[in-house]
């Protein structure tokens, strides 16, 4: 049987991600990483900060500009769902220094 138009063989699933473009399998390491809690240090508290402040201040434009409605509750909530994950992105990818362990 041929395969069909356009489609490509490959040897494994694995195979077909990798050149696709999807990232390798997690390793228990790195899944470990993401769920555990990550204590802030150095200036991630005031980063975390700098970020809330400036999407609270994006929200109140919204707030200000955009009619009530379900686009505009919808922009609000993925503006908290921009602040959770570029914290996260701060606290997951900044490993503790040594001496602060």
């Amino acid at each position: 049987m041929r395969p069909e138009f356009g489609l490509r063989q490959y040897k494994s699933s694995f195979d077909r991600d990798r050149i696709v473009g999807m990232p390798p399998p997690m390793t228990n390491e790195e899944l470990d990483n993401l769920f555990q809690y990550h204590h802030p240090h150095g200036t991630q508290t005031a980063r975390y900060e700098m970020i809330r402040a400036g999407a609270r201040s994006f929200a109140r434009a919204l707030n200000q500009y955009c009619p009530d409605s379900r686009e505009k509750s919808l922009a609000i909530t993925n503006l908290q769902n921009c602040v959770m994950w570029a914290n996260a992105s701060i606290a997951v990818n900044e490993p503790m220094p040594p001496d602060k362990v």
